[in-house]
């Protein structure tokens, strides 16, 4: 099966992770910003977090040859979202679940004839012990859809310090491969550019910095060790808007392309 727009030439795909930050400062501009950066990224899958209604609209429409959904959590006025050029044939979104209770929204898509898995999610910012919680429910959730590759990829709200790092990568089984720190190893300080940067991105000046840059946006992958190979990786959404003085989004996004 073939994505959108193009002929099946190989294996490979870009798959992102982008949290595109719920305020209303430099709006409506910034949502415009935020729809261009996506389109000019071209990504085959994306998943978002932060995701309002204005936003969701000003995306939805700029993408109208794309499989898309959005949900909102329940009682607020964000939640996740994803673009496709891939059908999207499952979708399961987890704020709400009684079973597996988080901050979660999972797909099945179809890819060149597979079957893979996608979860971004979105981690709570100020506990460890509600992070631990939530990405234990996200895992009990996939291994009830073990057999097929999936991605994890969305906002840790946390550092490979964190017990939530060491859950994914050590004790999960199988575990799950971090890119960002594999894609270091061929580009040496990848990891050091950081994904929310409190010193270089805009939105965060003026304001008492709440602690050093660290890369919270993370893309993970498990199930295809025999044919997996990451062909490349970059952040994007780094450009100052000249309209605003802002980036799109006080997070940097986070893109990688793999061949499954």
């Amino acid at each position: 099966m073939s994505p959108i727009g193009g002929d099946m030439k190989d294996l490979t795909m870009r798959t992102a992770t982008y949290n595109i930050w719920n305020s209303n400062r430099g709006c409506p501009e910034r949502i415009g910003h935020i729809v261009e950066t996506i389109k000019t990224l071209d990504a085959d899958i994306i998943g978002l977090q932060e995701v309002n209604e204005m936003a969701w609209k000003a995306i939805s429409e700029a993408f109208p040859d794309h499989d898309r959904c959005h949900f909102l959590y329940r009682g607020d006025d964000e939640g996740l979202a994803f673009i496709s050029k891939y059908p999207i044939i499952k979708t399961r979104f987890l704020n709400s679940d009684q079973d597996y209770p988080t901050d979660a929204l999972v797909i099945t898509a179809e890819v060149y004839g597979k079957k893979i898995d996608f979860a971004t999610f979105h981690l709570t910012w100020n506990s460890e012990e509600k992070r631990i919680s939530e990405i234990s429910n996200l895992e009990r959730y996939l291994e009830t859809q073990s057999g097929r590759i999936q991605f994890a990829l969305g906002d840790m709200n946390c550092s490979e310090d964190s017990s939530v790092y060491r859950l994914l990568c050590n004790e999960c089984s199988p575990r799950w491969r971090d890119l960002v720190k594999e894609y270091s190893k061929t580009k040496p300080g990848f990891d050091k550019e950081y994904s929310l940067d409190y010193t270089k991105n805009p939105r965060w000046k003026d304001e008492l910095c709440p602690g050093a840059p660290f890369f919270a946006d993370r893309v993970f992958v498990r199930g295809c060790d025999d044919t997996f190979k990451l062909e490349g990786g970059s952040l994007f959404g780094k450009e100052i808007h000249l309209e605003t003085g802002l980036c799109a989004s006080d997070h940097y996004g986070v893109c990688f392309e793999v061949d499954i």
